[in-house]
């Protein structure tokens, strides 16, 4: 079975570097980088590009709404 996105073993390449540090009082650590700030994702799909066009399509849809119909 083929591991499917964000499952299955990392490839070492991709994973962070380390740097070996020493402190004075000969405690040697491993120190990566920091994390940086998560940019916003909601138009990565491009979705919401035209927002009076999707707005008229709901108030279509809306109008359309009446009892009785599967809409309402």
């Amino acid at each position: 079975m083929m591991a499917s996105r964000g499952m299955g073993d990392i490839n070492p390449s991709k994973m962070p570097k380390a740097k070996k540090k020493a402190r004075r009082d000969d405690t040697d650590f491993t120190q990566y980088k920091e994390g940086g700030v998560a940019k916003s994702r909601v138009n990565e799909s491009g979705n919401y590009t035209k927002p009076s066009m999707r707005k008229s399509l709901f108030n279509q849809i809306k109008n359309s709404a009446t009892q009785g119909t599967a809409a309402g």
